[in-house]
């Protein structure tokens, strides 16, 4: 609420506004109200608001809004019921603002005018208002997809829940300065508070990774409520780490298992309906790029019946060959896969590399045969990124205790690991 003070009465206001109710703003100075003396009218305003004077305003209406006027003299013989007998409001743009007998002022064009009042033949000084375009004053942000979870306190929270590749749309309808809503979805900026989780396209979601972020609407300085989004991994063969199925691993899932004691994690190598759900497709040549598998390799040692398991190149399109280097091998097709999964967040890490030979061996030693004992598919080798002293890079066994090297050019089966 707003008070302006008119030095020797006092104007009262009320903004027709939602929430408003008819109450009135009391405008002028604070002496008394009742006192049965004649007195002349007005000549100055003072701004006061708060109880602070000296701060000048210009109150602004918007096309159809409406502000209430009454005068009372700080010591005339005018009751409040007899208020407006006797005062003559002007407006000095009837086409801007019209003022009624009583002292109704209502928004007609854009525009600026001002208002006065006349009693006992003296006027006020000039009330200045601003007709400006309706603006937004709130934003509500729903999530197509949402829940709605109490808080401590009693408030609610509105959370919503998606795959980490799926997408949604947000609608966002905004309230106005003179009471109407609209849907301004596509008129707002779509705010996130982790980037990495997700993008926007106008008012649609588009998660590319798991994990849980904040997201709100804005349109200059006026912020929506918040949505906790929260976007689900890929999902695990069995639905839990150490999943020791032995019919798990061929669906659209990873195999992961903790090694003890250090908690690594490390993944098996893909199933072909995973590579098909994450849009691999097949690349035999040493300058394969992008999300590329070599071939299928037909394994029954999981299932006892041929299933198709996918097999990567070290090498790929600009690839690092330098046998000096300790990357070698970045950015083949193995190390793109393990930053694939790094870069979706699978499991909510975002660390996955490949593993050093000692890394696999180490989980060979302790946790045994991993195909019998985990289901894991284990008709090849698993790579590394140790090379050997020749050029070449260490593979490894984990049915058996068997260490090879091999050609970056030859496909080896996939493990990726996660350091805690």
């Amino acid at each position: 609420m707003v008070k302006v003070v008119y030095q020797g009465f006092i104007v009262l206001l009320c903004l027709h506004l939602a929430g408003c109710n008819g109450d009135f703003i009391w405008i002028g100075s604070n002496s008394d109200q009742s006192t049965d003396t004649a007195q002349t009218a007005p000549n100055s305003i003072d701004i006061q608001t708060d109880g602070e004077t000296g701060a000048q305003i210009l109150l602004q209406l918007s096309p159809g809004q409406t502000l209430q006027l009454k005068v009372i003299t700080s010591s005339a013989p005018l009751s409040k019921s007899t208020l407006n007998n006797g005062v003559v409001w002007t407006s000095s743009d009837n086409s801007v603002l019209s003022v009624s007998s009583t002292g109704l002022v209502k928004a007609l064009s854009l525009g600026s005018a001002f208002i006065t009042a006349t009693v006992g033949g003296r006027s006020s000084n000039a009330f200045g208002l601003d007709v400006v375009p309706p603006y937004i004053v709130s934003l509500e942000l729903t999530p197509e997809l949402n829940g709605i979870n109490p808080q401590v306190g009693g408030s609610n929270a509105i959370t919503s829940t998606m795959e980490y590749d799926a997408s949604q749309t947000f609608t966002v309808t905004g309230t106005y300065n003179e009471g109407t809503v609209s849907d301004v979805s596509n008129s707002v900026t779509m705010n996130i508070s982790d980037s990495g989780i997700a993008t926007f396209s106008g008012p649609q979601m588009n998660a590319m990774a798991a994990g849980t972020s904040e997201v709100t609407a804005s349109i200059g300085s006026i912020t929506s409520n918040i949505v906790t989004v929260t976007t689900t991994s890929l999902s695990l063969c069995g639905g839990a780490v150490d999943d020791a199925s032995s019919n798990t691993a061929t669906g659209v899932c990873l195999k992961v298992i903790a090694e003890t004691v250090t908690e690594n994690l490390f993944t098996g190598t893909p199933s072909e309906a995973l590579m098909l759900h994450l849009g691999y497709t097949a690349d035999t040549t040493s300058t394969n790029s992008g999300k590329t598998y070599e071939s299928f390799q037909s394994d029954s040692s999981v299932t006892g019946s041929p299933e198709n398991f996918a097999r990567f190149q070290n090498t790929g399109l600009n690839w690092d060959d330098d046998f000096d280097s300790s990357t070698y091998g970045k950015d083949g097709a193995y190390d793109r896969y393990c930053s694939h999964l790094a870069s979706i967040r699978f499991n909510y890490r975002d660390n996955w590399r490949r593993t050093t030979v000692n890394e696999i061996t180490s989980l060979r030693t302790k946790m045994g045969n991993l195909t019998s004992g985990y289901g894991w598919a284990g008709a090849l080798r698993y790579g590394s990124s140790t090379e050997t002293n020749s050029g070449k890079l260490f593979a490894r066994s984990l049915t058996g205790t068997h260490r090879t090297s091999f050609s970056p050019s030859v496909s080896v089966y996939a493990s990726c690991i996660s350091v805690p």
